[in-house]
């Protein structure tokens, strides 16, 4: 009986410290101005690039 006991305290102690480390989710690290601004102009040379076509590159868009 005695070893049931000790066998439910510690699979209730297992049970409670893997809720407690499961509350704890890791913050992501902020990335930095100096990164935030590059990234952004990433996207927009990326989405600059995505509009162009060979109409554009020929210079045939305005005929």
């Amino acid at each position: 009986m005695l070893d049931v006991l000790i066998a439910l305290v510690l699979l209730a102690l297992g049970f409670w410290a893997g809720k407690q480390v499961g509350a704890r989710k890791p913050v992501p690290p902020q990335p930095e101005e100096q990164e935030r601004i590059r990234v952004q102009e990433d996207r927009a040379a990326f989405s600059q690039l995505m509009g162009y076509s060979a109409d554009r590159a020929y210079g045939r868009e305005n005929e």
